[in-house]
């Protein structure tokens, strides 16, 4: 995930923070997929790369709070299917 983010910043594309995406399989089935960047992925990148990006802090908080948000929707999910 590191990597990919260096690329997209280097590159000046956007850098996906979080995809969540629920869909209904052909069975029937409910399915939950998450890809997110981690916090700790962030800061290490920032760190590295941008130590003086101003709202570094900022999108870390952020991410942190994405990252607890989808675990508690994960788990809400879980228990209504």
């Amino acid at each position: 995930m590191n990597q990919s983010l260096n690329k997209k910043i280097q590159s000046n594309k956007l850098a996906t923070l979080l995809e969540f995406k629920v869909t209904l399989n052909e069975e029937g089935n409910i399915e939950v997929f998450k890809s997110q960047l981690s916090p700790e992925d962030w800061n290490k990148a920032v760190k590295k790369h941008y130590p003086a990006y101003d709202n570094k802090i900022v999108i870390g908080n952020f991410l942190e709070y994405l990252k607890n948000s989808t675990t508690e929707l994960e788990k809400s999910l879980k228990t209504y299917f």
